[in-house]
């Protein structure tokens, strides 16, 4: 997948997840939302100002929005764990002072939990 259009299914992704309109971001990240919508759109290749801006506004690292190994925008089971907001906020503060790679790390186990989870089957007899 080409960068411009994993980054604009990350931002997409990560404004969802934090109940944003493509307004309220653009507001938070002092842009546009034409602007927001030709990124989610791989449309539009930001600077880096405007991707920290987007990042800052989002309460994200930056990488987070460059990253194909978490398939963020791809990831049903993740936007579901992004959306248990109250359980999060306890870990929320830790997490953001965690470095970058540390953050991923994060993600990626989360990922493959996730994965484990749609893959299993309920054995025969046991309860659903």
């Amino acid at each position: 997948m080409k960068l411009h259009r994993m980054l604009g299914k990350n931002i997409r992704f990560w404004r969802e997840a934090r109940g944003f309109t493509q307004e309220e971001l653009a507001f938070r990240a002092q842009t546009s939302s034409s602007y927001i919508s030709k990124m989610e759109l791989g449309k539009e290749n930001p600077t880096i100002t405007v991707l920290e801006r987007i990042a800052k506004a989002l309460a994200i690292d930056p990488c987070m929005l460059l990253l194909n190994t978490c398939r963020c925008a791809e990831n049903a089971k993740k936007k579901q764990i992004c959306d248990q907001q109250p359980v999060l906020t306890d870990y929320q503060e830790a997490f953001d002072r965690a470095p970058p790679e540390v953050q991923c790390a994060v993600y990626t186990l989360l990922e493959e939990v996730c994965k484990k989870d749609s893959h299993e089957t309920v054995k025969p007899g046991s309860r659903s």
